[in-house]
């Protein structure tokens, strides 16, 4: 049976075993051992209570705010509608017992369990849509890596033991960042283990106490009474005044008894006062306010504020991560499968804090009516370009100042704008619009890499098998190949690629610091000095690779022909992937060296111009390491060090760090005139 089967088996109930969730501490008797309230196994089934209660409203909230396709740039574009795009109508449908809301709820609901979620990707029997979509429960799914570290494929296990291999092109998977592995995910429930397993041994201690399980509330003392007499009286008691009917009632008693109240100690009174700490610690680590789930305890001023709070800084983020894993996920995927599918198109979600505008417009209008901050920063604030002139000065006796929205200047359109247009000498880019330039720019750099790159490999392919001469020749493993003259190749061929670079990362520097100089004979060293490092270093790998098939080929037996296939094999996969693979050893080299070259010649340009210090600019990159992401904003001096993932880097694509701290990198060394 197929694993698509078995899942629809589990969403309609045919057949299929279901284990329920058991609850492991009201099962549990032996409270001297609390580590099975910690196994990260064992989080799906404590999924309860105010955590519940805090995931469901960050799932209701996210899977209300539509996701638009649109098609064009960022600036200019249109949205897509369901009926003229085949991704889009398969999304929306999801599968045929599920749709987009209630999936992107559920995905919502396993992130903050697991800190990961997974869809798989199948091809649809109904004639009128190509693929359809299935949730994988978090707890079922393994993942396998390479010695490179980087995903295989993953296995799936069903209800009933039975495993399946999936292979990475075939999931979309979603992920909350965890610091320590940025392959596996952070669940909200995880990081408030202390919190909600206290919780839990909170609602133990509860039970047993109003279960008067643990102390009575009281004594009723008479005296001098024998001990039939007591008992007699104590049934008397529980027979008229025992049991809810009889609650409230009013006890009359001959010979008045002593009551001797027995007082909680001070260990009880914190335990239960406890309750509500971790409560509201469960909401904070959920990013949910008080006030959002009915608690009149908060501690904001009103619902609205909490709503606000709640949209900017839980709502909008993980927004934000589901459109970029859909942008890096999905449309990328449906480029391997849907060759004829365009590549201009993108996801975006509805801005949840939009409402809050004429607020914030407000509080900046008094901000500046205070002259507590200038024109400019008041204009930035309600995201309106600074001005050249005036825009740096207080107000003068309380005028307002002039935020309201600007009409649009007419202008020819054009593909994107160049740094310098954007960035006159008076200001520099908002950040957001910087990591945007970067990120479009690094993109049109690395596909125009990978195209050599990949033709250098199909060439060079050739070039080997000719040496090799596999129809005349015993096979052996450790050939005789001229790797003199494959780096001198390689040197010529990414030449005029690495000089653009160069070019292009000078000018941007210049645009950046206000500047307009010739390109330094230091840049040009650098330049050479890394493409002929470059050149071998790709070489050095091609020939353990072709070492590795040789030897294989000897020990096997294989024919010659068999040889020469798998050597083709190889390159191909490195130029093109092939079927099914959309990173290849082109994309990598491709990524990695655009950084890396962009960078040394920006950081090379400030030093040449006397700028004082670097910013670390992180990505605006769905795959952004959580160590990258942590150091943005992050400022040193021009001819210090960034302190990254526990490494000291130069720039982004410092070849002195690690290749899991600059591989795949598109972070940007920003300048800061003056520290």
């Amino acid at each position: 049976m197929k694993l698509k089967d078995v899942l629809i088996k589990a969403l309609v109930g045919n057949d299929v075993e279901v284990k329920k969730a058991s609850m492991p501490v009201t099962e549990m008797r032996e409270w001297d051992d609390y580590t099975p309230l910690i196994k990260s196994d064992k989080y799906l089934e404590q999924f309860f209570g105010w955590t519940y209660r805090g995931s469901k409203t960050i799932a209701d909230a996210t899977s209300s705010y539509p996701l638009e396709l649109r098609k064009g740039d960022n600036e200019k574009s249109l949205e897509v509608k369901t009926s003229d795009n085949d991704m889009l109508r398969d999304l929306v449908r999801f599968n045929g017992y599920q749709d987009l809301q209630e999936a992107r709820w559920i995905t919502r609901v396993h992130l903050d369990m697991a800190g990961i979620a997974y869809w798989l990707i199948s091809q649809c029997d109904e004639k009128e849509y190509k693929y359809e979509f299935f949730l994988l429960h978090p707890n079922r799914i393994k993942l396998h890596t390479g010695s490179d570290g980087l995903p295989l494929y993953y296995k799936y296990k069903d209800t009933i033991g039975t495993e399946y291999e999936i292979k990475p092109e075939n999931l979309i998977v979603f992920r909350e960042p965890d610091p320590n592995n940025w392959l596996k995910g952070l669940g909200a429930l995880s990081a408030a283990r202390l919190p909600h397993n206290t919780w839990e041994l909170m609602q133990e201690f509860n039970m047993n106490f109003f279960g008067n399980n643990a102390t009575p509330e009281g004594l009723l003392a008479f005296e001098n009474i024998n001990e039939d007499s007591r008992k007699k009286i104590e049934l008397a008691l529980k027979e008229k005044y025992g049991g809810t009917r009889n609650a409230g009632k009013m006890g009359v008693l001959s010979n008045i008894p002593t009551w001797i109240p027995l007082t909680k100690g001070q260990k009880e009174l914190q335990y239960i006062e406890g309750i509500q700490n971790m409560r509201d610690e469960i909401l904070g680590i959920m990013g949910v306010p008080k006030a959002l789930v009915g608690l009149n305890d908060s501690t904001y001023n009103n619902s609205a504020e909490a709503q606000r709070i709640f949209q900017r800084y839980t709502l909008k983020p993980k927004l934000d991560r589901e459109v970029n894993i859909l942008n890096e996920q999905l449309i990328k995927k449906y480029y391997i499968l849907d060759k004829k599918m365009t590549k201009d198109l993108f996801f975006e979600r509805l801005n949840p804090v939009e409402a809050d505008g004429k607020v914030q417009a407000e509080e900046v209008q008094i901000l500046y009516t205070s002259g507590i901050i200038k024109l400019n920063e008041a204009r930035e604030r309600v995201g309106y370009e600074a001005l050249t002139e005036g825009g740096d000065e207080f107000t003068n006796n309380n005028v307002e100042p002039e935020i309201e929205e600007e009409k649009p200047k007419k202008e020819e359109p054009k593909e994107d704008k160049s740094l310098k247009e954007v960035n006159d000498k008076n200001k520099m880019f908002m950040r957001e619009e910087l990591k945007g330039y970067f990120f479009r720019k690094a993109i049109s750099q690395e596909e125009s890499f990978t195209n050599v790159a990949g033709r250098f490999f199909k060439s060079q392919s050739k070039r080997i098998l000719e040496q090799l001469n596999l129809e005349d020749k015993a096979v052996n493993y450790n050939p005789v190949i001229d790797w003199t003259a494959e780096d001198q190749t390689a040197i010529d061929v990414f030449w005029g690629l690495y000089e653009e670079i160069m070019k292009s990362a000078w000018n941007d520097a210049d645009d950046l610091i206000g500047v307009d100089t010739q390109i330094s004979p230091e840049a040009k060293v650098i330049i050479q000095n890394r493409v002929s490092y470059f050149a071998g270093q790709i070489n050095k790998t091609t020939e353990k690779e072709l070492a590795k098939i040789l030897e294989d080929a000897v020990q096997s037996g294989k024919t010659s022909g068999n040889i020469a296939k798998d050597i083709q094999d190889l390159f191909d996969r490195w130029s093109d992937g092939g079927e099914g693979i959309d990173f290849t050893r082109a994309n990598m080299i491709a990524r990695t060296e655009v950084a890396n070259i962009s960078n040394s010649i920006m950081v090379e340009n400030y030093r040449k111009n006397g700028v004082e210090g670097k910013e670390w600019l992180s990505a605006k990159d769905a795959f952004t390491r959580p160590d990258h992401a942590e150091a943005d904003g992050q400022v040193v001096g021009i001819n210090n060090t960034f302190l990254v993932g526990g490494e000291q880097l130069d720039k982004p694509g410092d070849p002195a760090g690690s290749a899991g701290n600059v591989i795949n990198c598109r972070c940007v060394a920003t300048p800061v005139l003056k520290l």
